[in-house]
């Protein structure tokens, strides 16, 4: 695969952000919530035999198209806070007694920033394959190819629903934490 496409690097950075911030290690509540859930949903989705409709299908496409780009918006709002931050520890390295009080806030910051920069990406790109394999959908269906359809499309869009709802709360969590604690530490 061309690296100019190569999403793994935006999937495994997401996945990271899924752990224990006192152990460092991945956080098994978090895997259940954010693949296991999904998953269950998608595979209770496929035993049912439901499907989605006409104007849902199409409702999804435009949410999707429509949250990315809304998504793109936040992450210039994230590298805004970046370059905020960077200039922030710069200032503060300067001047040697303040930077021992907020370095560790600082260095907190930025982690939180990488976070939500891998958050908001794999949003994108969730939102991203929820317009595609609507649109295979869409193709599925006037094909009246209905055993892949139900059987593998219909579940990827309902776990690409579940992952876009879960990773969006991730990330509206993070933003306010993020921006809260900024103001504070721009403030003095």
């Amino acid at each position: 695969m061309s690296d100019k496409i190569n999403v793994s690097e935006i999937i495994k950075g997401h996945f990271s952000t899924l752990k224990n911030y006192h152990t460092g290690k991945i956080c098994k509540s978090d895997v259940f919530v954010f693949i296991v859930i999904p998953l269950l949903i998608a595979i209770a989705n496929m035993v049912f035999g439901m499907s989605i409709g006409k104007e849902l299908r199409a409702a999804l496409i435009n949410f999707g198209a429509i949250f990315s780009a809304l998504l793109i918006s936040v992450l210039v709002l994230v590298y805004d806070q970046k370059n905020k931050l960077a200039t922030k520890l710069e200032n503060k390295s300067k001047d040697k007694e303040s930077c021992q009080d907020n370095l560790p806030n600082l260095n907190a910051l930025s982690t939180t920033l990488h976070e939500l920069y891998s958050n908001i990406c794999f949003a994108i790109l969730t939102s991203l394959m929820l317009v595609v394999f609507s649109m295979v959908q869409i193709i599925l269906i006037d094909l009246k190819i209905t055993v892949l359809n139900l059987y593998l499309i219909n579940p990827l869009i309902i776990f690409c629903i579940c992952t876009i709802i879960l990773t969006t709360l991730m990330i509206i969590k993070r933003l306010h934490k993020l921006l809260s604690a900024f103001d504070n530490i721009v403030d003095k």
